[in-house]
């Protein structure tokens, strides 16, 4: 086979084996949302953040009001940020009512849903702080894996040095680095 060919042949395997991952993505992103996919409803997002809040004024209806919380969340667009914000509020609703598992749990979801979005400092930050909730747990395993997700986000060039200062330091002082 000449060489033109044989280099013919070569860049149409390669563009073929490159297609195939892409088609399916492609097929993936135009496919009906599963049907488990929650759906966005702002009015009632927020009517139920306006009742947690109401709920957060006393203690004993902490997890009510992350249950709430984390109900609006679903709710939410993935685009919006309020979505991170009430998962990280939730959590620190069920770190203070004593359900510290649920609450790294909830934390995390929190990171997830701010990365969706795109927002990085977000992520990393409640990454940090579910790592300094499995600190609280004696979960070591899981701090050094949450630790080291932060400080992978941390890297990322849409990040000031500024910021990704504070994501460094904010693992040292969680203690995270030695867990």
């Amino acid at each position: 086979m000449p060489f033109a060919a044989r280099h013919a042949f070569f860049v149409a395997a390669a563009l073929t084996s490159a297609a195939v991952p892409l088609s399916r993505a492609l097929a993936q992103q135009n496919a009906p949302p599963p049907a488990n996919a929650s759906v966005s409803d702002p009015d009632r997002a927020a009517e139920l953040r306006a009742k947690a809040e109401s709920l957060m004024m006393d203690r004993s209806h902490y997890r009510e009001a992350a249950d709430l919380l984390r109900q609006a969340a679903a709710l939410t667009l993935v685009e919006d940020g309020s979505r991170s914000d009430d998962l990280r509020l939730a959590a620190n609703l069920l770190f203070y009512a004593g359900a510290i598992g649920n609450a790294q749990s909830m934390m995390v979801e929190a990171a997830d849903a701010a990365l969706a979005r795109g927002d990085i400092l977000v992520a990393a930050n409640s990454l940090v702080d579910a790592g300094w909730i499995a600190n609280q747990r004696h979960g070591a395993a899981d701090a050094r894996v949450l630790a080291f997700r932060a400080l992978h986000l941390a890297a990322s060039p849409l990040l000031s040095d500024d910021q990704r200062d504070t994501i460094r330091k904010r693992v040292i002082l969680a203690g995270l680095e030695h867990a």
